[in-house]
């Protein structure tokens, strides 16, 4: 295990042992999950210095080298084949990002530098909660509470509840 992924654990496991209340034990099944942003962990490894924020010159030069690996014939496009080589050697599961289709853009099985580059940008740009232009670690990490043990969350007999995140209209519970 190389020290970005050791440090990556470490975060992990930090911020989930954060996410108990006030040091109170949480019951088994009702522990906070912690999971990485789908495509975070091909971003940490462009994180070049080491300071466990990834910017838009660390992504520059990341989306080349990750291309370079990907495209393992050298012609300039990514097939459909050496795109499923690459995904789990860039990101340790195949689930761990994005299919072929979030960067074949145009849906012939091949994806250009152009292609590849648009899809990166949109996976920066989506981890970038606040913005600035860079990528935290923190920013990549979500803790995902089960729903019982979310605050507001309902209970038998009661209607309503969640925590009224990503509400676009719709009918409200009176």
């Amino acid at each position: 295990m190389n020290l970005k992924t050791k440090a990556v654990v470490i975060v992990i496991i930090f911020i989930t042992g954060c996410a108990s209340k006030n040091g109170k034990r949480i019951p088994q099944g009702q522990e906070p999950v912690t999971s990485l942003l789908p495509g975070g962990a091909l971003l940490i490894g462009f994180n070049r210095n080491d300071d466990y924020v990834i910017d838009e010159a660390e992504l520059a030069e990341g989306r080349v080298n990750a291309f370079k690996a990907a495209d393992l014939d050298g012609n300039g496009v990514i097939s459909l084949s050496e795109f499923r080589f690459w995904q789990p050697k860039a990101t340790g599961s195949r689930s761990a990002l994005p299919n072929l289709v979030y960067f074949d853009r145009n849906f012939n099985d091949r994806i250009t530098q152009s292609e590849f580059d648009v899809g990166l940008n949109k996976l920066f740009h989506d981890a970038d909660k606040n913005e600035d232009s860079k990528v935290s670690y923190q920013e990549l990490v979500t803790i995902v509470s089960p729903p019982e043990a979310r605050k507001g969350g309902s209970r038998s007999g009661e209607r309503g509840g969640g925590s009224g995140r990503g509400k676009r209209g719709g009918s409200q519970n009176f």
